[in-house]
C-alpha cells in the first residue's frame, strides 16, 4: 500500500523458490497496477552473504526506465524511420532522456571545441560561449518552430515528440565527433580533407535524421516533408528578424528613457 504511487518497484526474489514467488507477484501487479515491476534475482553466497554480485547490480541498473531509454535511441542510428513512430506511437521515450541527451551534445560540443587541434580550430577560444548560445538558441527555434508548423500543416506530433526526436537526432554529432576531436592533434594541414570529409559526413548525417524525424514524427510524406522543411527554415529565419528588431527597438527605448532621466535631473 505505500509504493502505490510509485510508477516502478523492484521486486526481489531468492534464487529459486523466491524468485519464483516474485515471478507471480510481478505478473498479478502487471493485472491490477500499472506499475512497472523490476525482477531481481538474489543469489546469497553462504560463506560470505553480504555479498552482493557486480552483475546482479548492473542486472537492477539496466532495467530502469531511463537505462533503457538511452540504450534504445542508439536504434536511431540503426534504423531511423521506425525508431521516430515508436517515439510517437508507442512513448519508448521521455523528455528526461532528451534532456541527458541534449545535455550530453552541449558537453560535447564544448569539449569539441576546446579540444580540436590548433590547425583546424576555427573558433577563437574566447568566443566558444557565444558560439554555444547561437547553437543553442537555433535548436530551440528549430523545435518550436518545427511544432507551429506542424499545426497549420496537419502534423500528428506533440511538442514533446518534436524534442524528443530532435534530440535523439544529435546521436551522431555526440557519439562520432570526438574520435575526430582527438584525431585531429596528430593531423597534418596537408591532411585537412579527411577532417572536413569526416565532419561533413557526421553533420550530414545529423540533418537527415532531423528530416527523418519530420517525417516520421509527423507522419509526412517526402513531398510535405520538403515543403514543410522550407517553411521551418523560414520561419526560424522569420524568429530572428523579429528578435533583432525587438532588441533594437527596446535598446533605442533604454536610451531614450535614460536621456529623459538625466535631463530631468539636469533641469532640477
Amino acid at each position: 500500500e505505500g509504493n502505490v504511487n510509485e510508477k516502478e518497484i523492484i521486486l526481489a526474489g531468492i534464487d529459486k523458490n523466491g524468485f519464483t514467488f516474485a515471478k507471480k507477484l510481478k505478473t498479478t501487479i502487471q493485472k491490477i497496477s500499472d506499475i512497472n515491476p523490476i525482477l531481481c534475482k538474489v543469489s546469497i553466497n553462504k560463506k560470505n552473504p553480504m555479498f552482493t554480485s557486480v552483475k546482479e547490480r548492473l542486472t537492477v541498473f539496466g532495467k530502469r526506465k531511463t537505462v533503457k531509454e538511452l540504450r534504445y535511441s542508439v536504434t536511431i542510428l540503426k534504423n531511423p524511420f521506425d525508431a521516430f513512430l515508436s517515439i510517437r506511437r508507442m512513448n519508448v521515450a521521455s523528455l528526461k532522456t532528451a534532456w541527458i541527451i541534449f545535455g550530453s551534445f552541449i558537453m560535447v560540443y564544448i569539449v569539441n571545441l576546446y579540444g580540436t587541434g590548433f590547425l583546424f580550430r576555427s573558433t577563437n577560444v574566447s568566443q566558444v560561449w557565444i558560439e554555444l548560445l547561437v547553437v543553442v538558441v537555433i535548436f530551440g527555434l528549430f523545435v518550436v518552430v518545427n511544432y507551429l508548423v506542424s499545426t497549420l500543416a496537419d502534423g500528428e506530433g506533440r511538442l514533446r515528440d518534436v524534442f524528443i526526436a530532435s534530440s535523439y537526432s544529435l546521436l551522431p554529432f555526440i557519439i562520432f565527433i570526438l574520435p575526430m576531436t582527438l584525431f585531429s592533434h596528430v593531423l597534418t594541414y596537408n591532411e585537412e580533407f579527411i577532417y572536413n570529409i569526416y565532419r561533413s559526413f557526421i553533420m550530414g548525417w545529423t540533418l537527415l535524421l532531423l528530416l527523418i524525424s519530420i517525417t516520421a514524427i509527423h507522419n509526412y510524406t517526402f513531398l510535405e516533408t520538403i515543403k514543410n522543411t522550407a517553411i521551418i527554415i523560414f520561419g526560424m529565419l522569420l524568429m530572428v528578424l523579429l528578435g533583432i528588431l525587438i532588441y533594437s527597438f527596446v535598446g533605442q527605448l533604454w536610451i531614450f528613457i535614460v536621456s529623459i532621466v538625466k535631463e530631468v535631473i539636469y533641469r532640477v
